[in-house]
């Protein structure tokens, strides 16, 4: 959600912590990072509660319909 915004990444996990903090005491918070943005990875590692990671994907997407977002297949095809 926040791709190549730190600040928007920063107001989005202090809110989840300051309102979740039972919830994050109990389970592990992650931030999956999609792109390469440095500033973003940057501010994801700084969150010593949260774990990171990061996925890049460099493989071309071929979608059914002319003028389909990508992104759509990317998420389909990640692992869980």
């Amino acid at each position: 959600m926040a791709c190549n915004r730190p600040d928007y990444l920063q107001r989005t996990v202090e809110s989840i912590l300051k309102y979740q903090k039972a919830v994050a005491s109990k389970f592990p918070l992650f931030i999956s990072q999609d792109g390469t943005n440095g500033d973003v990875k940057n501010k994801a590692l700084s969150y010593t509660q949260i774990r990171y990671m990061q996925h890049v994907d460099l493989e071309p997407v071929h979608t059914e319909r002319p003028g389909e977002h990508i992104a759509y297949y990317k998420i389909a095809s990640r692992p869980l």
